[in-house]
């Protein structure tokens, strides 16, 4: 082949023949060159995006979520609320909006070319509605107003959320049949039944007939190993508990006249450097033995009131690497400063030690200008082929000066902080929460809380601060409340059985109160009341702080968080006085819960496992409105005194 044929097959090729005059057909001339193509015709104004509002009316103060959809994600976005604020965000927001009217709320945005896009929707904000009124021993609407889906007959709307109530104010059991008007042919309904009582619940509530065959346990998550090995650290901690309410008891049986300060201090603080080393005493309870650790002081920090917080860790998680300085690092930086957890906690609930202490000279003591330092201590495992039972703990014996550790002292599981340290700065949190409350209650007030509303207190400080101390996640919503959807059954709060599915229980009523209340309930339960102590006590005393903070009690929040959870709750657009909303109190931010979402992971029913009702307990049914009808009737409905049926219905 000639050179000149070789290079005519090298450029048809390349593709280049028809653009490269040295690539001619045997040396004719060369094509003219194709014209360049058009520019871009310049844009004649913005792309009109479309707005979804997840409600087109709002209550004031609610969280409203707006949507121009994922394809303008490569603009730059920024929304106008109409209410003076306008900040850049992603393609789906929430707003609040604090003031009733009439609010036109625009997102505009441009990409890196240039293109522009407009997006507007109107919402109508109007001032908090006022709850329905609650009487006994008559089905009525339990809904009214935005996001309610009844006419004002208490027939069914069509759209949105029903709910009807019936409670039997009577003192004797009672058989109701429930009849609903509006309803369309195989839509899904909830039967919720609440005991929001202290009674012992000796009677059980029935569903009555026409009652589904499916089995209990359809679409429920079995618990797993995971949640066994939980149930024991839940049973630890629970027993914990009662070693400190021992304590406390014998504590105050010794101190019985008013405290007076004294001079002498049985045990001064020891100053402690970093790199120090200390042997701290794991265990000690009347049910747990006393196992020495030598731990290393890694880190430490100020706090209020002039104290410090140590953070110590067991030397042998040091030399396998397991933790160091700057792994445990986001730990200690959630808890410090002045806006960290303990700053938080000490703000709403009080400090964890004081001159209460000076009353009994056997305790451990501040001194002016020398104050007991807060030590978080994070322990290897003795025998590091088993799980440990606890994921963290406080112990009064700690705060003796005779014996044990004599100090304030929190004990963290260290496998646990290096596995998921995220979930540690919850549980730091929730241990703190008990360290407070053992001064602020035991030792100052003399007072003490039974282990349901102890436990349910601390896991509720634990997801009141969540968003200071691990922005976006919050463990007892993601895992506690979900956990309980799926798994709740013949329980009661009254009836504590310290297993995770009690803890659970907690979390579900306290979360719940957090949003409908703020952190105000926080700052009444470290105060706590007279004679809370029993089980019945406990209830009278949180039943009488709700109602002290402008609700209706501890019955009437029972009943709205069950039908909350079981019934099903979106995310938005709640009928007043239910679901896990988005709630903003100050600096403290809450996030919304989804129960609605939820609930297809939960069973059909839990009335075939029912074996006790008291005080704290609800059982649920699910039913379907017979087909050729727009009526729904069950008969035969029964209800012990005090208890309370819910249903509730979705489009």
């Amino acid at each position: 082949m000639s050179a000149e044929s070789r290079f005519r097959t090298l450029c048809i090729a390349t593709g280049i023949g028809l653009l490269v005059s040295g690539c001619g057909g045997g040396g004719g001339s060369a094509p003219a060159p194709a014209p360049a193509p058009a520019p871009n015709p310049a844009p004649s104004g913005p792309v009109q995006a479309l707005v979804t509002v997840s409600s087109e009316r709002a209550w004031a103060n609610e969280f409203v979520r707006f949507d121009v959809g994922d394809q303008w994600l490569k603009f730059s976005l920024e929304w106008d609320f109409g209410d003076g604020s306008a900040k850049p965000f992603g393609p789906t927001v929430e707003h609040q909006f604090s003031s009733p009217g009439r609010y036109t709320v625009t997102v505009r945005g441009k990409d890196g070319q240039g293109a522009e896009l407009i997006g507007t929707t109107v919402l109508q904000v109007e001032a908090p509605g006022v709850l329905p009124a609650r009487i006994d021993n008559r089905l009525l609407p339990d809904c009214a107003g935005l996001h309610c889906g009844l006419n004002a007959d208490g027939s069914y709307s069509g759209k949105g959320i029903g709910i009807w109530r019936y409670r039997n104010g009577s003192p004797v059991m009672q058989s109701i049949d429930l009849e609903l008007a509006g309803l369309r042919a195989g839509q899904s309904l909830t039967l919720v039944f609440s005991n929001g009582t202290s009674s012992t619940g000796t009677d059980l509530p029935g569903a009555g007939e026409p009652g589904l065959a499916a089995s209990p346990s359809m679409n429920a998550t079995h618990a797993g190993d995971h949640a066994h090995e939980q149930d024991a650290r839940y049973r630890h901690h629970s027993l914990t508990l009662e070693d400190n309410a021992a304590t406390l008891r014998a504590w105050s049986e010794r101190v019985k006249t008013p405290f007076q300060p004294t001079t002498e201090a049985r045990r001064k603080v020891q100053a402690a450097e970093l790199g120090s080393t200390r042997v701290w005493i794991e265990g000690g309870s009347f049910f747990d033995p006393e196992t020495p650790y030598t731990a290393q002081l890694l880190a430490r920090c100020p706090a209020p009131f002039g104290r410090q917080i140590l953070y110590w860790v067991d030397q042998e998680l040091i030399k396998t690497s397991t933790l160091s300085t700057q792994k445990i690092e986001p730990l200690r930086a959630s808890f410090c400063g002045e806006k960290g957890g303990y700053a938080r906690s000490v703000a709403l609930m009080g400090d964890v030690w004081g001159d209460a202490a000076a009353a009994d000279n056997s305790l451990i003591q501040d001194l002016p200008g020398q104050l007991q330092d807060v030590h978080v201590v994070i322990l290897g495992r003795a025998d590091p082929t088993k799980t440990r039972d606890w994921a963290g703990y406080v112990l009064g014996r700690n705060n003796y000066a005779q014996g044990l550790n004599a100090a304030l002292v929190m004990f963290l599981d260290g496998e646990g902080v290096a596995k998921d340290i995220e979930d540690y700065k919850s549980t730091a949190i929730h241990e703190l929460t008990h360290l407070i409350q053992h001064y602020q209650l035991g030792i100052k007030r003399n007072r003490g809380y039974s282990s349901w509303l102890t436990e349910s207190s601390a896991v509720g400080s634990e997801d009141l601060l969540s968003e200071f101390i691990s922005p976006g996640r919050n463990r007892v919503l993601e895992d506690g409340v979900a956990r309980y959807l799926r798994e709740a059954t013949n329980l009661s709060l009254l009836q504590w059985r310290g297993g995770y599915r009690s803890y659970d229980m907690g979390a579900s009523l306290l979360t719940f109160l957090n949003r409908r209340y703020g952190p105000e309930l926080l700052k009444e339960l470290a105060a706590g009341c007279e004679g809370a102590g029993s089980a019945a006590g406990s209830h009278q005393c949180l039943d009488s702080i709700l109602r002290r903070l402008g609700g209706g009690g501890l019955e009437d929040e029972w009943n709205r968080m069950s039908a909350s959870l079981f019934g099903g709750m979106p995310k938005h657009a709640q009928p007043l006085g239910y679901g896990w909303r988005r709630a903003q109190f100050g600096d403290f931010a809450l996030q919304g819960l989804d129960t609605l979402r939820l609930a297809s992971s939960r069973s059909r029913e839990t009335f075939s496992k029912l074996t006790q009702f008291g005080g704290g307990s609800h059982a649920f049914v699910g039913d379907t409105v017979v087909a050729s009808t727009s009526r729904y009737v069950r008969r035969g409905v029964k209800l012990p005194p005090g208890t309370t049926v819910t249903v509730v219905a979705h489009p």
